[in-house]
Order: structure tokens, then C-alpha cells, then sequence
């Protein structure tokens, strides 16, 4: 396998929420999917954010991933709801809540695993991809970018959706180490605009 520059993977992020026409204003090194620098490095088994980040005003690292929190949650919300308007009363109250806490600790646990093996990516990719920038090798931040939390259009959920959010920000800041991340931000795409 040939070594190729890093600045082979910059491209204008892309983040993948359909029904949002604007466009994010950053560049970043695409690190998933098929052009990016996971399977570029034989590392497709590794699960991953979307994009390294330099932010060279601040001589910060970044790790961005796109991710629809906000449906993620409606889905769950609307299985539980299922489960508990069944007729033949064969899920309880207490079983509905631990359904539920497992599937958001399912939804915590996929983004603390795209933190950690996007760390060993970062780590493992130097071999064969050169002119790196030196912030790489920074304590990176972890932004987790969602689409807009829009009450015209989740109504009364929009809380709950707010609440889910604040408690996942809390619960992978309390799971990734600080040793080996300098924060974790959920943030509204509109930001990147």
C-alpha cells in the first residue's frame, strides 16, 4: 500500500441530514465511509466519527460525528409507547423503563466505541498517511453534531428530546476517560453554518 498526504481525505463536511439544505462551512478529513481514511488504513472493522477536525486558530483537535439523536430518541420513544399501550398488559411499568435505559445506554455505548476506536484510527493511520497535522496528536474534543431540535415539528416531545440530549452529553463525559478527551459537545448543526 502506498503512503499518501492526509489532505487527500479534506472535504467539505457533509452533514447527511437530508431535509437541511444549508451546508456546513468547514473542511475536515473524512475518516468514515468509503473514501476515508478508516478503510484508506485497513481499519474498516473499527467503528468511527465522520471527520478529523484542525482548528488551527484555537491549536485544537477535533473529532466531529453527524448523528440524529433527535430521531433515535423519537424511535425509541415510539417503541416504548407501543410496548406499553399493548392490550395484554405483558410488559410492565419497570420493564418499560429498563427497556428503555438499555436502549439509550446502547445509543451512549455506540458513541463512546466511535470515541475510542476513532482514537486508535488516529493513532494507527501514521504509517501510512503523512503530513499530519501536529494538533493530532492534541487531546481531541468530541462534538457530536445534531440536527435542529425544532418544537414546531416535535411538539411535546421537544423536552424530552432536550433532556435525553443534556443526560447523553452528561453520561459520555462521565465515560471517556479526560485523560484521553478534552471535552464532549452535543452541538446543533446550525453552529456550522
Amino acid at each position: 500500500m502506498s503512503i499518501i498526504c492526509i489532505t487527500t481525505f479534506l472535504e467539505d463536511m457533509d452533514h447527511e441530514f437530508n431535509h437541511i439544505k444549508e451546508q456546513v462551512k468547514l473542511k475536515g478529513f473524512k475518516v468514515d465511509g468509503t473514501a476515508g481514511i478508516k478503510p484508506f488504513c485497513s481499519l474498516c472493522e473499527l467503528k468511527s466519527v465522520d471527520y478529523f477536525y484542525e482548528n488551527t486558530e484555537k491549536n485544537t483537535f477535533l473529532f466531529y460525528e453527524f448523528s440524529n439523536l433527535p430521531d433515535q430518541h423519537m424511535s425509541l420513544t415510539r417503541i416504548s409507547d407501543g410496548l406499553k399501550g399493548s392490550d395484554d398488559g405483558s410488559v410492565t411499568k419497570k420493564e418499560l423503563v429498563n427497556i428503555r435505559k438499555k436502549i439509550r445506554a446502547e445509543i451512549q455505548h455506540e458513541l463512546v466505541k466511535k470515541f475510542n476506536d476513532t482514537s486508535l484510527i488516529n493513532a494507527n493511520m501514521r504509517s501510512k498517511i503523512t503530513n499530519i497535522p501536529v494538533t493530532f496528536d492534541v487531546k481531541p474534543t468530541y462534538v457530536v453534531v445534531v440536527p435542529p431540535i425544532d418544537p414546531s415539528i416535535l411538539g411535546n416531545k421537544t423536552g424530552d428530546i432536550i433532556k435525553f440530549l443534556d443526560h447523553l452529553k452528561s453520561t459520555l463525559r462521565s465515560s471517556i476517560p479526560k485523560e484521553i478527551c478534552a471535552r464532549v459537545n452535543i452541538q446543533d448543526v446550525r453552529a456550522l453554518f
